[in-house]
């Protein structure tokens, strides 16, 4: 199953593509388990800082998530 970080990694997806991707079907459980921890882990950032609850938010890697999915893709491949 792929990760967050590899679904954002090239291109920036939203949250109900993203809980497609993961097979989650729950709304608020995939917000506190999955975006909320990238979100204050400083992996991923949304598009549109000034409405974090618009319905065609969308999110994306950041330099740290970019950073840290490269790393493990390496480990993945050794």
């Amino acid at each position: 199953m792929p990760s967050i970080a590899a679904l954002v990694a090239e291109q920036t997806q939203g949250r109900d593509e993203l809980m497609a991707a993961l097979k989650r079907k729950d709304r608020k459980t995939f917000a506190e388990n999955y975006l909320s921890l990238a979100l204050k882990n400083g992996l991923v950032e949304i598009t549109q800082p000034n409405s974090p609850d618009s319905p065609t938010q969308k999110y994306l890697l950041t330099a740290k998530g970019h950073a840290l999915y490269d790393l493990l893709s390496i480990k993945d491949h050794t």
